[in-house]
């Protein structure tokens, strides 16, 4: 199993893929999910280019912290990701049952983003 996550410490380091033996899901160094096959290391260039797409909502929550836990998932397969709730910055976690805690992606890897979040559903 490898760590596909271009921007893991490991890769950042080495620049060769991290490799873990059978029965590791996850990386303990960044938290991606591994893949099976080593994968070409790639910079973070590869990632579809964000800096001028739009944002889209790629899921919601009632919790704030759910929301952050996806997002921190989004970010460590090298995805750019953000929380929009409006909770009062946390002062007023009941706003949240009124709008939901949004995890918003860059149109251009919104599609990576649902699969991911697919992924962590099942």
């Amino acid at each position: 199993m490898f760590c596909a996550n271009p921007e893991c410490p490991h890769v950042r380091d080495t620049k060769t893929a991290a490799e873990y033996r059978d029965g590791i899901a996850v990386c303990p160094e960044c938290g991606a999910r591994l893949v099976p096959d080593r994968p070409a290391v790639s910079s973070p260039a590869s990632i579809p280019a964000a800096r001028d797409a739009p944002l889209v909502v790629v899921a919601s929550f009632n919790f704030r912290q759910d929301a952050d836990l996806a997002v921190s998932m989004l970010v460590a397969n090298g995805l750019q990701a953000c929380t929009f709730a409006d909770d009062c910055g946390g002062v007023d976690p009941g706003l949240g049952f009124a709008t939901r805690a949004r995890v918003l992606v860059p149109e251009t890897q919104a599609h990576v983003a649902l699969a991911l979040l697919r992924d962590l559903k099942q």
